[in-house]
């Protein structure tokens, strides 16, 4: 039975004498983790990684202590996730290299075996794509002139990409 409390079975055959027990039931139901993801930052520039950070707690906000949290995402990779203590867990999201800006959907799933029922969170992160423009000046040159060609390698924001490298080749 899946109700609390006490139940009288008793046995009976004739010529024998009746034999009766008591039985109490306990039932309790698995209390649910609650689980909080949040990421860091929330969008990045191609190459950045993005710190992700868990908190498993229960319905009173007490922290779960040595939980098992999974994160997953459709392209990818994670570090290894890392127990920060009173409930906080932390791992890394390296997205891979993409030509356009891509929102990847990261999905966290909290566990702890047998004594807790499973949660699971997932958000979203924004990777920002490179652009390349080139101008020159003048646009249009006749022989033995000169032109001064500018390439520009910006991030979707409009800010420079740091190092980035540049191959010109100029054919007649």
């Amino acid at each position: 039975t899946l109700a609390t409390g006490s139940t009288t079975i008793s046995a009976q055959k004739s010529g024998f004498e009746t034999g009766q027990t008591i039985i109490t039931t306990y039932f309790t139901d698995q209390p649910a983790l609650n689980l909080e993801v949040t990421a860091n930052p929330r969008t990045a520039d191609p190459g950045k990684s993005f710190d992700l950070t868990a908190h498993v707690t229960l319905d009173d906000g007490t922290p779960v202590l040595g939980a098992t949290i999974q994160f997953a995402a459709s392209n990818g990779t994670f570090q290894q996730t890392i127990d920060e203590g009173n409930g906080y867990y932390r791992a890394v999201f390296m997205p891979p290299s993409i030509s356009t800006t891509t929102n990847f959907l990261i999905v966290a799933n909290a566990s702890k075996y047998p004594s807790y029922m499973n949660a699971s969170q997932s958000l979203q992160v924004t990777v920002n794509s490179i652009s390349f423009s080139v101008s020159a000046m003048p646009n249009r040159i006749n022989d033995a002139q000169t032109a001064n060609i500018t390439s520009y390698v910006t991030y979707a924001n409009q800010t420079p990409v740091e190092g980035a490298a540049v191959n010109c080749t100029i054919s007649p």
